[in-house]
């Protein structure tokens, strides 16, 4: 196995860490939008909505509205600061991750560039949460303030429909946390409402922010150690979930220049700013290391010693190859017809398995996903 082969099942193992760093990130925010949602409920309950004078309602509701407001607004501000201060750290370990894992795999302090921890910082306030085709750009902070505007709204709007509407306490209550079905037990999950659709959206920036904030992390820490690197390859996660975007992409390969490398199984120039290639992407990237050969001309005096040091059979293994782990259609091509129809839809699938679809090229150079008709059109 090539020294590159094992930095890709290092990062596997990355992944999976990462995973579980933006899950802590997502509990924390959503207790605090339950403890806004139950709040806001009290309050509600509190209020004198159904009194008799009509002037008495309207002041209560507008007290509401504005003091609902300002509790929405504490409440993503404190969201952001924690996860501001948890991100900030997460850039940080991934910065330290790129070097510390090649030099783990060749037995030597070959990577010694670090990036200083005032850049990661200027950029943690102008990373963008995703360019994906059609959704625009928006930088972190950024979303989390939309995301307070878009709730206070969406309260705002429900309770005045409510309201004119004359609805029950528990019907206005449930404008606020969701419906159950009916004759739904006790616990069961709701729909609708203000905070369950809030609590959505902040999953999905919880997700996309730490992809954003590693990622970066990792491509400043490539520029730093560009004199023993190679390029940078994309690394997805290889399950139902993964959209065709990060099917097409995962294995794919560029130097530090934005051109595919050869081996590279998709052959377009670099995506800047991916991954994330959209909200809640969960694909990495991962460093490629250039051949013993391309590295030598390249190293300071000191990286010299330390490469002196490498073993025959570690030099041998620096081929500068870009890995070849399975990559996601091959995985794809040992599961059951039940999880393939799951990941792609039917109609992708019944071209898949005609023969007449590849899924690296299900969407077009700018991450667009081909409709089906598209799809067909470049078959025939």
């Amino acid at each position: 196995m090539g020294v590159n082969d094992r930095i890709a099942s290092l990062e596997i193992e990355r992944r999976l860490r990462l995973g579980r760093v933006d899950a802590d990130l997502r509990r924390r925010a959503l207790e605090k939008l339950t403890r806004l949602e139950r709040d806001l409920v009290q309050d509600l309950e509190r209020r004198r909505l159904w009194s008799s004078k009509a002037a008495v309602r309207r002041r209560q509701l507008e007290s509401m509205l504005a003091e609902a407001r300002v509790k929405i607004r504490e409440i993503y501000s404190e969201i952001w600061a924690e996860q501001k201060a948890e991100l900030r750290e997460i850039g940080q370990s991934e910065a330290r991750w790129v070097p510390e894992s090649i030099n783990r795999v060749v037995g030597v302090d070959l990577a010694r560039g670090v990036v200083p921890n005032s850049v990661l910082n200027v950029d943690l306030t102008e990373i963008l949460v995703t360019r994906a085709p059609g959704r625009g750009a928006s930088r972190i902070r950024e979303w989390w303030l939309n995301q307070a505007r878009g709730t206070a709204t969406r309260f705002v709007q429900e309770m005045e429909v409510g309201y004119i509407r004359g609805d029950t306490l528990p019907e206005m209550a449930d404008r606020i946390r969701g419906r159950r079905l009916p004759g739904a037990p006790r616990g069961a999950p709701r729909f609708g409402g203000v905070l369950p659709t809030s609590r959505h959206n902040a999953e999905s920036l919880a997700i996309s922010a730490v992809g954003a904030i590693s990622n970066n992390a990792r491509t400043r820490a490539f520029e730093a150690n560009d004199d023993i690197l190679r390029g940078w390859g994309w690394l997805s996660t290889l399950d139902t979930k993964t959209t065709l975007i990060c099917i097409s992409r995962d294995g794919a390969a560029w130097n530090f220049q934005g051109e595919p490398l050869p081996e590279s199984p998709i052959q377009i120039p670099e995506p800047i700013g991916e991954p994330p290639a959209h909200l809640r992407c969960r694909s990495v990237r991962y460093a490629i290391m250039k051949s013993a050969a391309e590295m030598f001309e390249g190293l300071s005096e000191g990286q010299r010693v330390a490469f002196d040091n490498l073993s025959k059979g570690m030099r041998s293994s620096l081929d500068g190859q870009v890995p070849n782990r399975m990559k996601y259609p091959e995985v794809f091509k040992t599961w059951s017809e039940t999880r393939q129809i799951q990941a792609i839809g039917r109609g992708r699938w019944q071209r898949w398995k005609d023969g007449s679809l590849d899924l690296r090229k299900t969407v077009d150079q700018r991450g667009r996903e081909l409709t089906i008709r598209e799809l067909d059109a470049l078959a025939a």
